[in-house]
């Protein structure tokens, strides 16, 4: 009978246009609008709006990165549109210079929708001059700053239509634009500028815009305030004044044509230094009557440092983690990789590229990355889950195919999710004063370190949230530590350790923990240096184990006795 009244009251919902109280969503008034959605996250706020189709907010704990004009506080635009047109994170579909006018996409009322957990729907109104209607989603991260936006254009005509897809969201003014460059630019200049008056400028000199490493820099407003560029690299990013570098991601297709005056796939229109407008473009898209066609930006906020006094950015390390496909710190998930840090050259086929797989036997499977030319090893990852437990093996082997010995080590980068403890035993004769070392800020490590959020207690080390500076390192000889995460699991992780053997990190560790706020947590088992001959071959097997454990309520302490005890009862080695 409960049943049955749960299903009424879920059809009735439904028959009523109610929606479900899905979890990171809300119904807020913001910015003189009212019943606009709310999209959150631990971090990350994202609102919506069905005035004009908007994103009002788009922060990472704190300021906002899009532009909003005071003077357009609730303004509906029924007498037309203001200057610059409604503010806020804007799309539209373009050709720019051909598409008939279309205010009822561009300034109308729009349907909206909470769609799912931290996701929501915007829709037009079908419109007569272009013949489309536009259906807008978003969805957030449940653990980053991660906003996927895609917009798809119906053909609600009996015509086909030929639009594209026209980002045109303001960021806040006195940015750096930074946009990685790709061969075969069409633009002498690699980058074209509008004006003054109707012209397209393709040499243009501008002393506000400059080639760098690879990159464009637009380090304050050009001369003219509209650019173009052609580049395929699929991103760019802002750097605005508040430490906040905004990645745009999206598809290219260099075999298809796009439908702007100079084929351009980003437009970057500067106003003074109030507002910035950042546009990835879509290539022309044929669709006939009742087809769609749909295009999707992919949005980060990421932390860094404005450059003061003048001082050059560096664009090969703001856009290193994007430059070839890498998102925010990499590949998040459970990520293993080769050391030591500090010295080990780059090496993207092995951090980034495909790996083949293979299923090897009952709960087996094997990857295996290509031969990396940088480092002269492949990687081979084995993983086996116990029959009837949480048990899982993982080995990874290093394989020299060099002709020259090489002298790489195991080093694990699986990322736990945020706002964890972490528990690692000690040992005796640590090298470290205070057990564990901290590094930074700058390149420096502290082997003093005084952090309220950590502490020995009961022979433990205990790091009860994100410390001071997020990376630590330690050199216990126990063999094994745990992380107890707020969805009451304790993750054990058990493996070597060799006291005998050097280990090739910094100072000499076995461990590594590096916390982001409360976002995630790096565990990282490090094996000791394998000195491998050509042809030759080094494995190292970690052993991991979810325990049931409650987290913490009150900032109570944990039981180590029982947590040793769960530990040496439920996670033995085999």
């Amino acid at each position: 009978m409960r049943r049955l009244t749960l299903l009424l009251v879920t059809l009735t919902a439904i028959q009523t246009g109610a929606e479900p109280n899905m979890p990171g969503t809300d119904r807020i008034p913001y910015f003189g609008y009212e019943d606009c959605i709310l999209l959150e996250n631990a971090h990350t706020r994202v609102v919506l709006t069905g005035s004009a189709g908007r994103i009002l907010e788009y922060s990472r704990k704190g300021p906002n990165a899009i532009y909003l004009d005071p003077a357009q506080a609730g303004a509906t635009f029924a007498d037309g549109a203001p200057p610059f047109g409604p503010t806020g994170g804007r799309l539209d579909i373009g050709p720019e210079m051909v598409i008939p006018a279309h205010p009822d996409l561009w300034l109308g009322p729009w349907e909206s929708q909470i769609t799912g957990p931290r996701s929501a729907r915007l829709i037009s109104k079908k419109d007569a001059p272009t013949g489309v209607q536009l259906i807008r989603d978003f969805a957030l991260a449940e653990h980053s700053t991660h906003l996927r936006v895609t917009q798809t254009i119906k053909n609600v005509s009996d015509r086909e239509k030929h639009w594209g897809h026209w980002s045109r969201t303001f960021g806040t003014g006195g940015g750096i634009v930074l946009i990685p460059l790709t061969p075969a630019s069409r633009f002498p200049a690699s980058y074209v500028m509008y004006g003054p008056g109707p012209v397209i400028n393709y040499r243009p000199e501008d002393p506000n815009i400059r080639i760098r490493d690879n990159f464009l820099e637009i380090l304050s407003t050009p001369l003219n305030p509209k650019l173009g560029m052609d580049s395929q690299a699929g991103w760019f990013a802002y750097l605005d004044r508040n430490d906040l570098l905004w990645v745009k991601r999206y598809p290219v297709y260099p075999d298809r044509p796009y439908g702007e005056l100079a084929g351009l796939t980003i437009s970057i229109w500067y106003y003074q230094d109030l507002m910035c407008e950042l546009e990835p473009i879509g290539p022309r898209e044929d669709i006939p009557p009742g087809g769609e066609a749909s295009f999707t930006e992919d949005w980060w906020l990421l932390p860094y440092p404005y450059p003061q006094d003048g001082r050059d950015l560096d664009p090969a390390q703001a856009g290193a983690t994007f430059a070839d496909g890498a998102p925010p710190f990499g590949p998040t998930g459970g990520r293993l990789d080769i050391g030591p840090e500090m010295v080990i050259p780059a090496h993207p086929d092995l951090w980034l590229g495909p790996w083949e797989s293979q299923i090897t036997g009952p709960r087996s499977a094997r990857l295996i990355s290509k031969k990396d030319a940088p480092t002269g090893v492949q990687l081979i990852r084995d993983f086996a889950l116990a029959e009837h437990s949480t048990h899982l093996r993982v080995t990874q082997t290093i394989k020299n195919v060099s002709d020259r010995e090489k002298h790489w080590g195991h080093w694990s980068r699986t990322f736990g999710t945020g706002g964890g403890i972490v528990l690692i035993p000690l040992t005796p004769a640590s090298r470290f004063p205070a057990s564990y070392v901290m590094y930074g800020p700058g390149p420096v490590i502290n082997y003093r370190p005084e952090d309220p959020n950590i502490r020995i207690r009961d022979n433990f080390l205990e790091i009860l949230s994100t410390p001071l500076n997020p990376k630590l390192g330690m050199d216990s000889q126990a063999g094994w530590f745990a992380y107890l995460d707020r969805n009451d699991l304790l993750w054990v992780k058990r493996y070597p350790v060799y006291p005998d053997r050097p280990y090739g990190e910094l100072a000499g560790l076995t461990i590594s923990i590096w916390y982001y706020q409360d976002l995630m947590c790096e565990l990282e088992p490090i094996g000791p240096r394998e000195d491998i001959p050509p042809g030759g071959e080094a494995s190292f097997t970690e052993d991991w184990w979810l325990l049931p454990y409650p987290y913490p309520q009150d900032g109570r302490d944990l039981d180590l006795d029982a947590i040793s005890a769960l530990v040496e009862r439920e996670a033995r080695r085999p």
